[in-house]
């Protein structure tokens, strides 16, 4: 098994929202991961896949983006198939909420997605565990917060195979990318408050 030069391809995942709404809908997705901040990291960065011996080696995103990137593209694709009026917003690890905030406000959307990304990694031996914690705010168009929701995992596991655990960390990562942000957008406080 090579432990080294995995890539995960999150890009491919596909979600589904109930979401229908007439306002139009500002995003924004920003990593505020603490290694990714202070740069030992790369923004591209999404966990380690271990040697036999225990040693991390980086896994990154297949699509080279950013892991917020991708998870901004996940979330805007499934809000536009929906027919909905979706505004992405870039952002960077670098800028404080307030500056993404200030973006969000710049787009004169009637509802404004603030996505923070505080952790985000698979470690994968034997089986993939997941470590994250994301949280989304909801604003009106007057900076008011409308609900707040968070989706937590600590070595949650998604699966594993001794015979191959390469591909058992990346079939588990696609799978939790998309069981955490369905958990993240469609709770019903949040669709009721975006619609």
């Amino acid at each position: 098994m090579f432990a080294f030069g995995n890539k995960h391809p999150y890009h491919e995942v596909v979600l589904s929202t109930p979401i229908k709404s007439s306002s139009s809908i500002a995003i924004a997705v920003h990593d505020q991961r603490h290694y990714v901040v202070d740069a030992s990291k790369s923004a591209t960065f999404c966990g380690s896949m271990r040697s036999g011996v225990g040693i991390p080696y980086d896994i990154t995103t297949k699509s080279d983006k950013p892991v917020a990137d991708d998870m901004l593209d996940i979330i805007y694709h499934a809000l536009a198939k929906n027919g909905n009026n979706v505004i992405k917003v870039a952002t960077r690890s670098g800028l404080h909420k307030k500056d993404i905030l200030g973006l969000l406000s710049e787009s004169k959307a009637q509802k404004q997605v603030y996505i923070c990304i505080h952790e985000w990694k698979t470690d994968t031996y034997m089986k993939a565990d997941l470590y994250c914690y994301l949280t989304l705010d909801v604003y009106d168009q007057n900076g008011i917060i409308l609900v707040e929701n968070d989706v937590k995992a600590s070595a949650e596991s998604y699966g594993g195979s001794f015979w191959n655990p390469k591909k058992a960390a990346r079939l588990g990562a696609l799978k939790a990318v998309k069981l955490k942000l369905d958990l993240l957008l469609n709770t019903e406080k949040v669709v009721k408050a975006i619609e």
